[in-house]
């Protein structure tokens, strides 16, 4: 009885190690599947933004996505928030491939899919975690009037998102909006309807807040198009920012062109004059 109990027992253990290692194994399957999903997506944005949206390399991507996101559907777990997340992005994916939409219209769709399938890896990656999604709501660039009638050398440039904390709190430093350009930022502010913790804001779970990117741009050194950009929203889930996580975005502002800041020439040194004899 005793053998066959100590048999029954590592059968038992070599059965549930098993089960671990199966489980383990499609984890790392379903991870793989969502990272594969986000760099086609990002691969299909890229191509479509340099104006080639009908070109066949974004379009086999995008087939290519397509078919990571059913294979997802199959794997996750039913009405959970990856699985909800993952019918959304079929769904922004197939509207990609209507033959009517304009060009316009299925960049901000790519742009869409591509943060749903960088907020699916998070809370794949992170399943215990806290995460949020973000979603533009408005952009706009305009040039600022020198007083003298001189070229336009300077630009104020504007991006406002909405942020949605899922499944927990969300706490956000000014600072972890990253604004870039490829011009020169002379002045840089955020804004938002977030409440206030201390020397950050506060998204709390469920809720939708609006963050407002504001900078003033010049072209450089040389005439140029300029455009604003956000493409990293750092955030995290205690106020004393110990832990930070990434989310990984493409908002935009559109381009306007702006002549160079006159650099100014030396000052001359006076010369003094010998005295009289």
């Amino acid at each position: 009885m005793a053998l066959a109990a100590l048999i029954a027992i590592m059968a038992l253990m070599v059965s549930d190690a098993n089960e671990v290692a199966e489980a383990k194994e499609k984890g790392s399957r379903i991870e793989k599947y969502a990272l594969e999903t986000l760099a086609l997506i990002s691969g299909a944005n890229a191509v479509a933004e340099k104006g080639f949206v009908e070109s066949p390399t974004a379009q086999k991507r995008l087939r290519q996505a397509a078919e990571r996101v059913n294979r997802l559907q199959k794997m996750l777990p039913t009405d959970s928030q990856t699985t909800k997340i993952t019918k959304l992005l079929e769904l922004v994916l197939l509207a990609i491939q209507n033959p009517e939409r304009s060009q316009e219209e299925i960049l901000s769709l790519l742009t869409q899919a591509e943060s749903l399938a960088s907020l699916l890896l998070n809370l794949i990656a992170n399943p215990s975690s806290v995460s949020v999604s973000a979603e533009l709501q408005a952009t706009h660039i305009i040039g600022i009037e020198p007083p003298s009638g001189e070229p336009i050398q300077e630009a104020e440039a504007m991006i406002r998102f909405g942020l949605t904390a899922i499944d927990g709190n969300a706490y956000i430093n000014s600072d972890g909006i990253l604004i870039g350009s490829n011009g020169d930022i002379v002045a840089t502010n955020v804004t938002s309807n977030a409440a206030p913790s201390g020397n950050l804001w506060i998204v709390l779970e469920g809720q939708t807040k609006w963050f407002q990117a504001e900078a003033v741009l010049r072209a450089g050194n040389q005439e140029q198009f300029v455009k604003m950009w956000i493409q990293e929203i750092r955030w995290g889930t205690n106020p004393d920012e110990s832990e930070v996580h990434v989310l990984k975005v493409k908002f935009e502002t559109p381009e306007i062109f702006l002549f160079p800041t006159p650099t100014p020439g030396p000052i001359p040194i006076p010369i003094p004059l010998p005295a009289n004899p």
